[in-house]
């Protein structure tokens, strides 16, 4: 998982889940494919994650990259780019 990435997924929604699955699953989808809420929990989830990595880096003395601090206050888009 990359939240970078999956922030960029979100943004383009190559499967167009925001249509299509947006709290529900599409079974015409691949199996591996969950919905639009998932991924923007997952994001949350992850960028949460990242939140307590940098506190702890920072209480150890690490540097901590520019834009990792930024994004640990990023929200996932709430819908994509069409």
């Amino acid at each position: 998982m990359n939240y970078r990435t999956d922030y960029m997924e979100m943004i383009k929604d190559p499967l167009d889940l925001y249509i299509r699955a947006r709290t529900k699953r599409d079974s015409s989808l691949p199996k591996e494919v969950g919905t639009w809420i998932g991924h923007h929990k997952q994001y949350t989830d992850i960028r949460d994650k990242l939140k307590k990595i940098i506190a702890l880096a920072k209480y150890l003395g690490c540097e901590i990259d520019p834009i990792d601090e930024t994004w640990q206050d990023g929200e996932p888009p709430e819908s994509p780019w069409k």
